[in-house]
């Protein structure tokens, strides 16, 4: 696994609504034990917890029928987070087309809908599902997703969300492209990430979000033949992240 594993944004939908199809919401709103937005934040909460402490099982038993509750209450921020931890429990779990279906279906509502902020989230997701199964693939998916980022002031949404999530896309796609060995593209995007990192919405994870980006450029130099640099930047990435080794990173 490599030092600074990527990070898992995002935001989902539809396992519930899959889960749906055959009964009426009248059915639903009866047999669900249905909880109140309040209720649903603390539920979401427990289920990030246990996604930090590995515990994928209980998210995949519990997530569906807690974005169905959500889906008859119309909370559409808390079901998107719902959505982004069951998914990602998949990926853990290798199980990519359910988490590629389950993202699919997502970016279909949140285009239908236009939400711009689902859309950035699910291309992020998606690009998450092929990382390491197909890197060419989840580029097309991390690339899709920059399209939907303007500037800061044109933008309606949440502009601290946005913020983080052009640093995750930028990101990952120089660590991709690194991985490739395209090294101009991999710089590009490089230096699009760290321009970033001087905006107050990244300074809570300034630290982490600066080992990435060290271990890259040591990838990079290596790649390029300039082995100082290279072991100069890694001990920089291992000195920053040496808390955050192997982990996962859910940024709502």
């Amino acid at each position: 696994m490599k030092f600074f594993q990527f990070f898992i944004v995002a935001f989902l939908f539809v396992f519930g609504f899959a889960l749906a199809q055959d009964k009426s919401m009248d059915q639903y709103l009866a047999e669900a034990p249905l909880f109140n937005e309040e209720e649903l934040g603390q539920k979401l909460l427990e289920l990030r917890e246990d996604f930090y402490n590995t515990n994928y099982e209980n998210i995949i038993e519990e997530a569906p029928q807690l974005i169905q509750n959500d889906i008859l209450i119309n909370s559409s921020t808390i079901e998107q987070r719902l959505i982004s931890v069951l998914g990602n429990s998949f990926i853990q779990f290798d199980e990519h087309e359910n988490a590629y279906d389950l993202f699919s279906k997502s970016l279909e509502r949140a285009t239908s809908k236009k939400d711009t902020l689902s859309i950035i989230s699910t291309y992020i997701n998606l690009g998450n599902t092929f990382i390491f199964k197909d890197p060419e693939k989840a580029i097309q998916y991390f690339e899709k997703g920059t399209y939907y980022i303007k500037p800061k002031e044109k933008r309606k949404e949440e502009s601290d969300y946005i913020d983080i999530a052009s640093f995750i896309l930028n990101t990952n796609l120089a660590e991709l492209y690194e991985g490739i060995k395209e090294t101009n593209q991999a710089q590009r995007y490089l230096k699009k990430s760290q321009l970033l990192l001087s905006l107050p919405s990244l300074a809570s994870r300034e630290q982490e979000y600066r080992a990435a980006g060290y271990y890259i450029r040591g990838a990079i130099d290596l790649l390029e033949k300039r082995n100082e640099d290279a072991i100069s930047n890694a001990q920089k990435a291992l000195s920053l992240g040496k808390d955050l080794l192997d982990e996962n990173y859910l940024i709502n």
